[in-house]
């Protein structure tokens, strides 16, 4: 029996990133579509609670969702698919995400939202560039990682972030997630009848120097693999400890409490 795969983006439906993400996964397993009806790059990891969802079957294993990658994940998991898929995939999606990017990202959302039930997942995104995008390099890439996790699992909590170059991939490595230097820019805006139109203006400051980092590999022409935790907790042994503060705070005992 195939292996049961689950795929979304956070791109729409109709996104060609997705199409050959599909043909490639359909020669190693049993896909099941669940994807946005149209796109919602920079949906993070949200839910929709405040409306019902509108689900429908465009044909076979093919399903689009007026809500957002996660939704696309809990709609797959729960309403969906009669058994737990044996992985998510995530993409492909049009644009890198790299650095902070990873916590706006609906791409990366999703494969997040699969790893919190125990299924292994990894997003995957090409980097943009000025010519038409060519999907082929990162469906060939991710059919053989899907293949490799499939039979060898990821650690418990853990998912894969990868970016693939523009142009020529020169090579593979194995990275950590970059830091911008992050600055305020002032938002454009435009007349409207009342007040203003405002449009968020992406980030678009250096980066810090790092030899690991995900942007410096998209920079040199190689895919980048960044794994990343759902588990939050600092770390000590990354870098400076946050003290283990004690308080004193009036009508509430803590002799015997502490907190960070």
């Amino acid at each position: 029996m195939k292996p049961r795969i689950l795929l979304t983006n956070d791109d729409g439906i109709q996104s060609p990133g997705l199409e050959g993400l599909l043909a490639e996964l359909a020669c190693i397993g049993q896909v099941t579509v669940v994807a946005p009806e149209g796109e919602r790059s920079g949906a993070s990891h949200s839910l929709t609670l405040h409306r019902p969802l509108r689900l429908r079957n465009l044909h076979s294993d093919r399903f689009s969702l007026d809500g957002t990658p996660t939704d696309c994940i809990q709609m797959g998991l729960t309403r969906i698919l009669n058994a737990r898929p044996d992985l998510v995939v995530s993409g492909v999606n049009a644009g890198s995400n790299v650095g902070e990017d990873v916590t706006y990202s609906g791409t990366v959302a999703a494969a997040f939202e699969a790893t919190l039930y125990g299924i292994p997942a990894f997003s995957i995104s090409l980097k943009s560039s000025s010519t038409p995008e060519n999907y082929t390099p990162a469906a060939s890439f991710a059919r053989v990682l899907a293949g490799r996790i499939l039979r060898e699992g990821l650690p418990d909590g853990v998912f894969l972030n990868v970016n693939i170059p523009a142009g020529a991939v020169r090579g593979i490595r194995w990275t950590r997630q970059g830091r911008r230097v992050v600055s305020l820019s002032p938002a454009n805006s435009g007349p409207s009848g009342n007040g203003k139109y405002l449009w968020i203006q992406r980030n678009t400051g250096s980066w810090r120097p790092d030899p690991d980092a995900d942007f410096l590999a998209l920079q040199q022409g190689m895919i980048s693999i960044t794994p990343l935790r759902v588990d939050w907790t600092h770390n000590h042994q990354d870098g400076a400890q946050v003290p283990r503060w004690k308080f004193s705070v009036p009508g509430i005992d803590l002799e015997s409490k502490h907190g960070l």
